[in-house]
């Protein structure tokens, strides 16, 4: 005989009902959770949406238009054009005399052709009128690019 002890018959019985029971109460649960996942009632659930604000408009920077770019080549107060002005004084014989007496200019094709008369000491220190025409090269938007010497004319 062996030495192993006798088991209780009712015992037996009892730890497997209670091993079927438990077995089967899980079956239930995994069968209530994949049936309630498969629900097709909306209703009941509401539907997750998520709130993004709304990206903000930027506003837009104003740019100059050609004609502001153009008038802001020129002074406010005597009419000069800025490069030309500074291009007619490293060129005269008493730059510190040059003033602007009057300017005009009309538009070409990224071109300005600027005419000024100026009042200035020539060689002899006798202050004298002299008017200048010039074209001055500019970009398709209507900022300076260059004075053009090869245009200039002294009259």
């Amino acid at each position: 005989m062996t030495n192993q002890p006798e088991l209780d018959p009712k015992a037996v019985k009892q730890v497997a009902i209670g091993l079927i029971v438990g077995f089967i109460v899980m079956i239930i649960m995994f069968a209530s959770c994949v049936s309630s996942n498969k629900s097709t009632d909306t209703s009941i659930v509401a539907p997750i949406v998520e709130t993004v604000a709304p990206t903000p408009i930027p506003t837009p920077i104003p740019t100059p238009s050609i004609e502001d770019n153009i008038k802001a080549q020129f002074s406010k107060s005597d009419g000069r054009h800025y490069r030309l002005f500074d291009y007619i004084k490293s060129i005269s014989n008493d730059p510190d005399s040059i003033e602007t007496v009057s300017t005009s200019y009309t538009c070409g094709v990224n071109t300005l052709h600027v005419t000024t008369v100026i009042r200035g000491k020539n060689a002899f220190g006798a202050k004298i009128l002299n008017k200048v025409t010039c074209d001055i090269a500019i970009n398709p938007n209507g900022t300076y690019l260059t004075v053009n010497p090869y245009t200039f004319k002294l009259n």
